[in-house]
């Protein structure tokens, strides 16, 4: 997103703190950079969590294909090495087309897939 932001350039009220400059963008995806002092709607926000503000035990899934580090530590099982691993894997093979293709991701077999998949969706 950096990249984007460096050659668009931004108005002297935009407020960047409020996006993750990080985030790897996807085809048609909106990103509202709000003004200085606005209050955002939180699901409009990309900002550094992108979420709610709701762990997922509170009954948000995570997109597996926008999910950052941090939204995936936040799931129950799910430490920094295997969520590396996820990040990982969709970068190398692209954006997850089931939940269930998380089973090809290493570290996570059946067993844990059975106890992660309800935190996910694609």
């Amino acid at each position: 997103m950096k990249q984007l932001i460096d050659k668009a350039g931004v108005l002297p009220n935009a407020d960047l703190t409020k996006i993750n400059l990080a985030e790897k963008l996807t085809d048609q995806k909106m990103i509202y950079i709000p003004q200085k002092g606005e209050q955002v709607d939180p699901s409009l926000s990309a900002g550094p969590n992108n979420s709610n503000g709701a762990s997922p035990g509170q009954n948000q899934v995570i997109n597996l294909n926008t999910a950052q580090l941090n939204d995936l530590t936040n799931v129950p099982g799910i430490g920094p090495a295997k969520a590396q691993a996820i990040l990982a894997y969709r970068e190398e093979k692209g954006q997850f087309q089931s939940v269930e293709e998380l089973k090809e991701v290493k570290g996570i077999g059946d067993k844990t897939y059975e106890n992660l998949s309800s935190y996910f969706t694609v």
